[in-house]
């Protein structure tokens, strides 16, 4: 048998010292979204976003992707709805053929077709951030979820959720509760939030102490100015000259918002937001002494952005999550994540009841592995670790071998993350 299983009629003590790690099949318990979807698995995305509106909206971009798509898999346009490879393999593919050929970037010993290819690479590349928000938000645009929020309900201030997801179906549900909130429930101080407007986080105070909420992906409502690889010099940079290594919180947003090309539309749900997030609130600091900055956008099917723009001081934002590639770019937002990263750790190092919902550890997450490793191994007040999973043989293993978790501790539900269920029971126990 795999572990102890546990039935709703096992009442079990509970610690104060709890840790919530929760994956991607946890959100995918989400039933109420007015698009009829769930939140996609990764070789789900392509098929999930051609199920929702924004596959007929021009503002919402995947040029490069596919272009990209039919260079490499021999796909043409008419077909990339039938395209099904599996999303967290093939941003991989995208970002180790960047990192090949950046170095020779920075030397200008690009050949002409290799230099197309980077741009097109990096095109691609941060397309799909925008489509995994995108996606996302218009999925998470419904009624706060009710599995998430008899979660919340359950879960203390000495608790702490961990999270490799990037949707914000846990934040709202959360903050329904009033005992969390976004100013300081992600255990880091945000530059600003946006609540109707940006607010700097100096100027909001919250008593509200709620769960601790470790989002070690990133989050769809987490901004960051637009950055890319620079052609010229093969470096990552912004468009504003602005640091990357700030946080944005995203908030609400109930009015108009001034965001790129005044492509705004709405009106969202809490933590979400329609493809393009708003504007930061800083000045654009990269024009040097004696130039004037000009955007040229010309687009001969769409008159209405043909057009030039100067002196624009707007810093545009993209969403700040990391992608599902082997090679993660933590660093590159500073102390962000390794920050959120050593919470996690001193979590995991700490807690007595561990609850694994509806993670897998995927193996482009081998740093996640390292982290629970490293971290249980130390763990002499751990008592029980429950697995809620369907097909959780592997992950009993692992808990058991590489963690060094003794097999009386472990606790099986095998099923899916639906505490619906059984509404009466108890989530966490």
């Amino acid at each position: 048998s795999l572990g102890q299983k546990l039935g709703p009629s096992k009442v079990m003590t509970y610690s104060t010292k709890r840790a919530v790690v929760l994956g991607a099949g946890a959100s995918c318990s989400y039933t109420d979204s007015p698009t009829g979807q769930r939140p996609p698995l990764a070789n789900q995305i392509i098929p999930t976003y051609f199920n929702l509106d924004i596959s007929e909206n021009r503002f919402v971009l995947v040029g490069n992707i596919v272009n990209f798509i039919r260079d490499t898999k021999g796909i043409p346009p008419e077909e990339f709805s039938s395209w099904r490879d599996d999303i967290e393999r093939f941003l991989t593919e995208i970002d180790q053929e960047i990192v090949s050929l950046a170095p020779r970037l920075k030397g200008r010993k690009l050949r002409e077709e290799e230099f197309k290819k980077i741009a097109l690479l990096q095109g691609a590349y941060n397309q799909l951030i925008f489509l995994f928000a995108s996606i996302l938000n218009e999925i998470q645009n419904g009624p706060v979820s009710i599995p998430y929020a008899l979660l919340a309900n359950e879960l203390k201030s000495g608790d702490t959720c961990i999270t490799f997801n990037w949707d914000t179906l846990l934040d709202r549900a959360l903050a329904s509760t009033g005992t969390w909130s976004p100013v300081n429930g992600y255990a880091i101080k945000p530059e600003a939030i946006f609540d109707d407007g940006w607010q700097s986080a100096e100027n909001i105070q919250s008593s509200l102490n709620g769960p601790q909420y470790l989002k070690l992906h990133g989050s769809t409502n987490w901004l960051t100015p637009y950055h890319f690889i620079d052609l010229s010099t093969g470096k990552n940079r912004t468009l504003s000259g602005y640091a990357i290594n700030k946080l944005f919180v995203y908030h609400k947003a109930t009015t108009r918002y001034q965001t790129y090309e005044n492509r705004y539309w709405g009106p969202y749900e809490p933590f979400s937001y329609c493809y393009y997030p708003p504007d930061l609130p800083c000045e654009r600091d990269d024009t040097p002494t004696d130039y004037i900055g000009a955007r040229i956008v010309c687009a001969p099917d769409l008159p209405e952005h043909a057009k030039i723009t100067i002196g624009e001081k707007s810093v545009f934002s993209m969403p700040l999550i990391v992608p599902p590639v082997r090679d993660k770019q933590y660093l590159r937002y500073g102390k962000i994540f390794s920050d959120l990263w050593g919470k996690a750790s001193h979590s995991l190092l700490e807690c007595e009841e561990l609850f694994i919902i509806g993670y897998s550890f995927p193996q482009t997450d081998y740093v996640a592995k390292d982290l629970f490793q490293e971290s249980l191994k130390k763990n002499r007040n751990l008592e029980k670790v429950t697995i809620w999973n369907p097909s959780p043989t592997n992950l009993e293993k692992l808990f058991m071998d590489d963690f060094g978790i003794d097999k009386s501790k472990i606790y099986i539900r095998a099923e899916k993350f639906d505490p619906l269920k059984q509404p009466a029971s108890r989530i966490l126990f």
